[in-house]
Protein backbone atom coordinates (compact mmCIF):
# COMPACT_ATOMS: atom_id res chain seq x y z
CA UNK A 1 0.00 0.00 0.00
CA UNK A 2 1.42 3.07 -1.05
CA UNK A 3 2.14 6.04 1.41
CA UNK A 4 1.30 9.47 0.81
CA UNK A 5 3.59 12.17 1.71
CA UNK A 6 1.28 15.41 1.80
CA UNK A 7 -1.04 13.33 4.15
CA UNK A 8 2.14 12.22 6.15
CA UNK A 9 3.00 16.12 6.41
CA UNK A 10 -0.68 17.16 6.86
CA UNK A 11 -1.39 14.28 9.97
CA UNK A 12 2.59 15.44 11.41
CA UNK A 13 0.83 19.05 11.82
CA UNK A 14 -1.95 18.14 13.76
CA UNK A 15 0.34 16.09 15.86
CA UNK A 16 3.91 15.06 15.61
CA UNK A 17 3.78 11.54 16.07
CA UNK A 18 1.02 10.64 13.92
CA UNK A 19 2.74 10.59 10.66
CA UNK A 20 5.48 8.58 12.01
CA UNK A 21 2.38 6.40 13.15
CA UNK A 22 0.66 6.60 9.14
CA UNK A 23 4.24 5.35 8.31
CA UNK A 24 3.95 2.63 10.67
CA UNK A 25 6.67 3.56 13.40
CA UNK A 26 4.75 3.46 16.46
CA UNK A 27 7.63 4.25 18.58
CA UNK A 28 8.71 6.72 16.55
CA UNK A 29 5.79 8.62 16.97
CA UNK A 30 6.30 8.43 20.70
CA UNK A 31 9.87 9.84 20.66
CA UNK A 32 9.04 12.51 17.98
CA UNK A 33 5.89 13.74 20.23
CA UNK A 34 8.23 13.64 23.11
CA UNK A 35 10.92 15.85 21.55
CA UNK A 36 8.65 18.03 19.99
CA UNK A 37 7.08 19.08 23.48
CA UNK A 38 10.51 19.59 24.95
CA UNK A 39 11.59 21.70 22.39
CA UNK A 40 8.94 23.98 22.29
CA UNK A 41 8.90 24.42 25.01
CA UNK A 42 12.25 25.34 25.71
CA UNK A 43 11.95 28.04 23.02
CA UNK A 44 8.52 29.18 24.16
CA UNK A 45 10.12 29.45 27.81
CA UNK A 46 12.99 31.13 26.38
CA UNK A 47 11.14 33.82 24.07
CA UNK A 48 9.13 34.38 27.76
CA UNK A 49 12.14 34.53 29.88
CA UNK A 50 14.38 36.26 28.39
CA UNK A 51 13.50 38.59 25.14
CA UNK A 52 16.50 41.12 24.82
CA UNK A 53 15.88 41.93 21.48
CA UNK A 54 13.42 42.17 18.48
CA UNK A 55 15.76 40.66 16.63
CA UNK A 56 16.41 37.52 19.08
CA UNK A 57 12.45 37.33 19.31
CA UNK A 58 12.04 37.43 15.79
CA UNK A 59 15.00 34.60 15.50
CA UNK A 60 13.65 32.45 18.38
CA UNK A 61 9.84 32.58 16.73
CA UNK A 62 11.52 31.77 13.49
CA UNK A 63 12.79 28.80 14.86
CA UNK A 64 9.49 27.33 16.50
CA UNK A 65 7.96 27.78 13.29
CA UNK A 66 11.12 26.05 11.33
CA UNK A 67 11.29 23.31 14.26
CA UNK A 68 7.29 22.88 13.20
CA UNK A 69 7.98 22.36 9.66
CA UNK A 70 11.08 19.86 10.63
CA UNK A 71 9.26 17.62 12.43
CA UNK A 72 6.63 17.36 9.99
CA UNK A 73 9.00 17.04 6.96
CA UNK A 74 11.00 14.13 8.73
CA UNK A 75 7.89 11.52 8.02
CA UNK A 76 7.04 12.95 5.00
CA UNK A 77 10.39 12.24 3.45
CA UNK A 78 10.01 8.53 5.21
CA UNK A 79 6.24 7.88 3.58
CA UNK A 80 7.96 8.95 0.20
CA UNK A 81 11.03 6.88 0.64
CA UNK A 82 8.37 3.77 1.77
CA UNK A 83 6.53 4.29 -1.98
CA UNK A 84 4.33 0.98 -2.74
CA UNK A 85 6.38 -1.06 -0.38
CA UNK A 86 4.25 -0.43 3.04
CA UNK A 87 3.00 -3.19 4.63
CA UNK A 88 0.30 -1.70 6.72
CA UNK A 89 0.34 -2.39 10.47
CA UNK A 90 -2.69 -3.17 12.60
CA UNK A 91 -2.38 0.48 13.75
CA UNK A 92 -2.63 1.77 10.21
CA UNK A 93 -6.45 2.86 11.13
CA UNK A 94 -7.91 5.77 10.90
CA UNK A 95 -9.61 5.42 14.93
CA UNK A 96 -6.11 4.27 16.17
CA UNK A 97 -4.67 7.80 14.59
CA UNK A 98 -7.57 9.30 16.77
CA UNK A 99 -7.07 7.53 19.59
CA UNK A 100 -3.40 8.02 19.91
CA UNK A 101 -4.12 11.56 19.11
CA UNK A 102 -6.14 12.05 22.13
CA UNK A 103 -3.94 9.51 24.12
CA UNK A 104 -0.89 11.53 23.97
CA UNK A 105 -2.82 14.79 24.39
CA UNK A 106 -3.88 13.84 27.71
CA UNK A 107 -1.18 12.02 29.08
CA UNK A 108 1.57 14.53 27.76
CA UNK A 109 0.64 17.65 26.16
CA UNK A 110 -1.36 18.70 28.89
CA UNK A 111 0.16 18.48 32.11
CA UNK A 112 3.05 19.49 30.50
CA UNK A 113 1.20 22.59 28.90
CA UNK A 114 -0.58 23.11 32.11
CA UNK A 115 2.19 23.32 34.17
CA UNK A 116 4.06 25.63 32.31
CA UNK A 117 1.13 27.87 31.18
CA UNK A 118 0.16 27.75 35.06
CA UNK A 119 4.05 28.68 36.66
CA UNK A 120 6.24 29.58 34.05
CA UNK A 121 4.78 31.33 30.99
CA UNK A 122 1.26 31.49 29.35
CA UNK A 123 0.37 33.20 26.60
CA UNK A 124 -3.09 36.28 26.68
CA UNK A 125 -4.83 37.76 23.61
CA UNK A 126 -5.75 41.56 24.31
CA UNK A 127 -9.31 42.00 23.59
CA UNK A 128 -10.19 45.77 24.63
CA UNK A 129 -8.42 48.75 23.66
CA UNK A 130 -7.62 49.88 27.27
CA UNK A 131 -4.05 49.56 26.74
CA UNK A 132 -3.78 51.35 23.76
CA UNK A 133 -1.24 52.36 22.03
CA UNK A 134 1.38 50.38 23.71
CA UNK A 135 -0.65 47.04 23.80
CA UNK A 136 -3.51 46.99 20.84
CA UNK A 137 -6.45 45.64 19.86
CA UNK A 138 -5.45 41.64 18.51
CA UNK A 139 -2.10 41.67 20.84
CA UNK A 140 -1.46 38.04 21.16
CA UNK A 141 1.84 38.52 24.20
CA UNK A 142 3.51 35.82 26.73
CA UNK A 143 3.79 36.70 30.41
CA UNK A 144 6.36 35.77 32.72
CA UNK A 145 4.53 33.89 35.80
CA UNK A 146 8.21 33.09 37.23
CA UNK A 147 8.43 37.13 37.55
CA UNK A 148 7.08 37.57 40.82
CA UNK A 149 7.15 33.87 42.55
CA UNK A 150 8.57 34.01 46.12
CA UNK A 151 9.24 37.60 47.70
CA UNK A 152 9.77 39.29 44.38
CA UNK A 153 7.13 42.09 43.66
CA UNK A 154 6.18 44.21 40.64
CA UNK A 155 7.81 47.58 40.14
CA UNK A 156 5.89 50.27 39.47
CA UNK A 157 5.41 50.57 35.39
CA UNK A 158 5.39 47.04 35.01
CA UNK A 159 2.73 45.55 33.00
CA UNK A 160 0.96 43.18 34.82
CA UNK A 161 -1.62 40.19 34.10
CA UNK A 162 -3.82 39.62 36.59
CA UNK A 163 -7.14 37.47 37.38
CA UNK A 164 -10.05 40.16 37.73
CA UNK A 165 -11.34 40.15 41.27
CA UNK A 166 -14.97 41.47 40.27
CA UNK A 167 -17.98 40.20 38.54
CA UNK A 168 -16.64 38.88 35.51
CA UNK A 169 -13.77 36.56 36.03
CA UNK A 170 -11.17 37.13 33.57
CA UNK A 171 -7.63 38.20 33.08
CA UNK A 172 -6.98 41.96 33.16
CA UNK A 173 -3.83 43.50 31.37
CA UNK A 174 -2.79 46.84 33.13
CA UNK A 175 0.36 49.20 34.13
CA UNK A 176 1.29 49.22 37.41
CA UNK A 177 1.49 52.99 38.39
CA UNK A 178 1.70 52.85 42.20
CA UNK A 179 2.68 50.08 45.27
CA UNK A 180 1.78 49.79 48.30
CA UNK A 181 2.50 52.68 50.93
CA UNK A 182 2.19 55.19 47.87
CA UNK A 183 -0.07 57.90 47.35
CA UNK A 184 -1.60 58.09 44.14
CA UNK A 185 -3.13 61.71 43.12
CA UNK A 186 -4.49 62.28 39.80
CA UNK A 187 -5.40 66.13 38.79
CA UNK A 188 -7.05 66.39 35.36
CA UNK A 189 -4.95 64.07 33.21
CA UNK A 190 -1.45 64.40 35.31
CA UNK A 191 -1.09 61.65 38.07
CA UNK A 192 1.47 62.26 41.27
CA UNK A 193 2.76 59.49 43.07
CA UNK A 194 3.55 60.82 46.37
CA UNK A 195 3.04 64.26 45.39
CA UNK A 196 6.00 63.80 42.42
CA UNK A 197 4.48 64.34 38.74
CA UNK A 198 4.88 61.17 36.56
CA UNK A 199 5.78 61.33 32.97
CA UNK A 200 2.63 59.04 30.95
CA UNK A 201 4.11 55.82 29.46
CA UNK A 202 5.37 56.52 25.67
CA UNK A 203 2.22 54.85 24.48
CA UNK A 204 -0.27 56.41 26.54
CA UNK A 205 -3.06 58.34 25.03
CA UNK A 206 -6.14 60.37 26.18
CA UNK A 207 -9.45 59.15 23.83
CA UNK A 208 -12.74 59.15 24.83
CA UNK A 209 -15.41 56.92 23.27
CA UNK A 210 -17.90 56.70 26.08
CA UNK A 211 -16.55 53.44 28.00
CA UNK A 212 -15.03 54.65 30.35
CA UNK A 213 -17.34 56.92 32.87
CA UNK A 214 -16.18 60.59 33.88
CA UNK A 215 -14.26 60.80 37.04
CA UNK A 216 -14.00 64.03 39.04
CA UNK A 217 -10.99 66.51 38.74
CA UNK A 218 -9.04 65.27 41.55
CA UNK A 219 -8.68 61.67 42.32
CA UNK A 220 -6.50 60.69 45.11
CA UNK A 221 -5.86 57.60 47.08
CA UNK A 222 -3.07 55.80 49.56
CA UNK A 223 -2.50 52.35 48.76
CA UNK A 224 -2.46 50.58 51.27
CA UNK A 225 0.82 47.98 52.34
CA UNK A 226 1.34 45.02 54.78
CA UNK A 227 -0.14 44.57 58.02
CA UNK A 228 -1.51 48.18 57.90
CA UNK A 229 -5.12 47.81 60.01
CA UNK A 230 -8.02 49.67 58.30
CA UNK A 231 -11.00 50.53 60.29
CA UNK A 232 -13.90 48.94 58.51
CA UNK A 233 -16.85 51.55 59.68
CA UNK A 234 -14.58 54.64 59.57
CA UNK A 235 -14.31 54.39 55.28
CA UNK A 236 -16.31 56.09 52.61
CA UNK A 237 -18.04 53.91 50.43
CA UNK A 238 -15.50 54.16 48.02
CA UNK A 239 -12.80 53.18 50.01
CA UNK A 240 -14.80 50.47 51.25
CA UNK A 241 -15.64 48.74 48.62
CA UNK A 242 -11.66 49.14 47.68
CA UNK A 243 -10.86 47.41 50.73
CA UNK A 244 -13.58 44.35 50.19
CA UNK A 245 -11.84 44.00 46.87
CA UNK A 246 -8.32 43.17 48.74
CA UNK A 247 -10.48 41.14 51.81
CA UNK A 248 -12.07 39.46 48.20
CA UNK A 249 -8.33 38.90 46.98
CA UNK A 250 -6.61 37.41 50.46
CA UNK A 251 -9.70 35.39 51.53
CA UNK A 252 -11.93 32.43 50.42
CA UNK A 253 -15.26 33.69 51.36
CA UNK A 254 -15.80 37.03 52.17
CA UNK A 255 -19.28 39.19 52.43
CA UNK A 256 -19.95 43.07 51.55
CA UNK A 257 -22.54 45.39 51.75
CA UNK A 258 -23.21 48.75 52.56
CA UNK A 259 -26.40 49.37 54.82
CA UNK A 260 -28.03 52.41 54.19
CA UNK A 261 -30.27 54.33 57.06
CA UNK A 262 -32.19 57.36 56.41
CA UNK A 263 -33.42 59.41 59.32
CA UNK A 264 -32.72 56.40 61.20
CA UNK A 265 -34.82 54.00 59.77
CA UNK A 266 -33.33 51.41 57.52
CA UNK A 267 -33.38 52.35 53.72
CA UNK A 268 -31.36 50.08 51.48
CA UNK A 269 -28.77 47.53 51.31
CA UNK A 270 -26.17 47.16 49.01
CA UNK A 271 -24.64 43.63 48.24
CA UNK A 272 -20.79 43.76 46.61
CA UNK A 273 -21.66 40.92 45.13
CA UNK A 274 -23.79 42.75 42.47
CA UNK A 275 -22.16 46.07 42.30
CA UNK A 276 -18.20 45.81 42.26
CA UNK A 277 -17.29 49.23 40.87
CA UNK A 278 -17.41 52.78 42.70
CA UNK A 279 -18.97 54.64 39.34
CA UNK A 280 -22.09 52.32 39.89
CA UNK A 281 -21.99 52.87 44.07
CA UNK A 282 -21.66 56.75 43.22
CA UNK A 283 -24.33 56.78 41.05
CA UNK A 284 -26.43 55.21 43.60
CA UNK A 285 -25.84 57.60 45.91
CA UNK A 286 -26.37 60.50 43.83
CA UNK A 287 -29.61 58.94 43.01
CA UNK A 288 -30.91 59.47 46.88
CA UNK A 289 -30.81 63.18 45.75
CA UNK A 290 -31.78 66.04 48.52
CA UNK A 291 -32.01 63.67 51.23
CA UNK A 292 -28.63 62.64 51.28
CA UNK A 293 -28.10 64.90 53.98
CA UNK A 294 -29.74 62.40 56.33
CA UNK A 295 -28.29 59.66 55.40
CA UNK A 296 -26.15 57.07 57.29
CA UNK A 297 -23.89 54.50 55.76
CA UNK A 298 -22.69 51.51 58.31
CA UNK A 299 -19.99 49.02 56.20
CA UNK A 300 -20.94 45.15 56.90
CA UNK A 301 -17.87 43.14 55.84
CA UNK A 302 -17.63 39.18 56.94
CA UNK A 303 -14.97 36.97 56.31
CA UNK A 304 -16.10 33.23 57.02
CA UNK A 305 -19.04 34.22 57.70
CA UNK A 306 -18.11 36.50 60.94
CA UNK A 307 -18.28 40.09 60.67
CA UNK A 308 -14.80 42.29 60.54
CA UNK A 309 -14.75 45.07 62.68
CA UNK A 310 -10.94 46.01 61.49
CA UNK A 311 -9.34 44.26 58.59
CA UNK A 312 -5.34 43.85 58.56
CA UNK A 313 -3.91 43.52 55.09
CA UNK A 314 -1.85 40.61 53.96
CA UNK A 315 0.30 41.33 50.57
CA UNK A 316 1.54 44.07 49.06
CA UNK A 317 -0.83 45.91 47.02
CA UNK A 318 -0.28 48.00 43.62
CA UNK A 319 -2.29 50.82 41.30
CA UNK A 320 -3.17 50.55 38.01
CA UNK A 321 -3.79 51.90 34.87
CA UNK A 322 -4.65 51.43 31.51
CA UNK A 323 -2.65 53.38 28.78
CA UNK A 324 -5.52 55.00 27.20
CA UNK A 325 -6.63 56.63 30.09
CA UNK A 326 -10.03 57.72 28.95
CA UNK A 327 -10.94 54.24 28.27
CA UNK A 328 -9.42 52.27 30.86
CA UNK A 329 -11.51 50.41 33.64
CA UNK A 330 -9.11 50.13 36.19
CA UNK A 331 -7.59 50.99 39.69
CA UNK A 332 -9.90 54.00 39.78
CA UNK A 333 -13.07 51.95 39.60
CA UNK A 334 -12.49 48.80 41.57
CA UNK A 335 -9.35 49.59 44.07
CA UNK A 336 -5.89 48.01 44.00
CA UNK A 337 -4.59 44.40 42.73
CA UNK A 338 -3.38 42.29 45.23
CA UNK A 339 -0.17 40.09 44.73
CA UNK A 340 -1.80 37.11 45.24
CA UNK A 341 -3.99 37.96 42.11
CA UNK A 342 -1.17 39.05 39.94
CA UNK A 343 -0.35 36.23 37.33
CA UNK A 344 2.54 37.28 35.86
CA UNK A 345 4.35 40.31 33.98
CA UNK A 346 3.62 40.89 29.77
CA UNK A 347 6.58 40.15 28.28
CA UNK A 348 6.99 39.88 24.09
CA UNK A 349 4.41 40.20 21.25
CA UNK A 350 4.01 36.86 19.35
CA UNK A 351 1.59 37.86 16.86
CA UNK A 352 -0.30 41.06 16.27
CA UNK A 353 -3.70 40.87 14.16
CA UNK A 354 -5.57 43.51 12.70
CA UNK A 355 -9.37 43.01 13.41
CA UNK A 356 -10.18 46.07 11.17
CA UNK A 357 -8.81 43.86 8.14
CA UNK A 358 -9.53 40.56 6.88
CA UNK A 359 -7.67 37.43 6.61
CA UNK A 360 -8.24 37.42 2.54
CA UNK A 361 -5.49 40.20 2.95
CA UNK A 362 -3.27 38.33 4.73
CA UNK A 363 -0.01 40.37 4.88
CA UNK A 364 -2.15 43.28 6.40
CA UNK A 365 -4.12 41.58 8.50
CA UNK A 366 -0.62 40.54 10.30
CA UNK A 367 0.56 43.49 12.14
CA UNK A 368 4.28 41.99 10.81
CA UNK A 369 6.06 45.37 12.74
CA UNK A 370 4.84 43.90 16.04
CA UNK A 371 6.00 40.74 16.17
CA UNK A 372 8.44 39.83 18.63
CA UNK A 373 8.36 43.32 20.28
CA UNK A 374 8.64 43.71 23.66
CA UNK A 375 6.59 44.94 25.87
CA UNK A 376 7.35 48.27 27.56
Amino acid sequence: MKRKPWLSFLLSLIRPGLGHMYNGQLIKSVVFDCAFILTNTLLVVFLALCPESKIVNISVLCLVFLFYLIFAFIPANRARKLGNTFVPKKFNAWYYYVIYAIGVSLILYYPVNTFIQTNVVHSYKVPTGAMEKSILIGDFLLADHMAYQGNRIPSQGDIVVFKFFGLQEKNYIKRIIGISGQKITMIGKTVYVNDVKQENPPGSQYIRNGLSPDFPDTFSVTIPAPNDKIVVNALQYRDFLFLYHIAKQENARVEGNIQIFQNGQFLNSIPFAKVDNWTALKQYFAALGSGADSIRINNLLKIDGKIVSEYTIKNDNFFVLGDNRDNSVDSRHYGYVNKKNIQGKAKMLYLSIDLNESIIHFFKWIRWNRIGMKVL
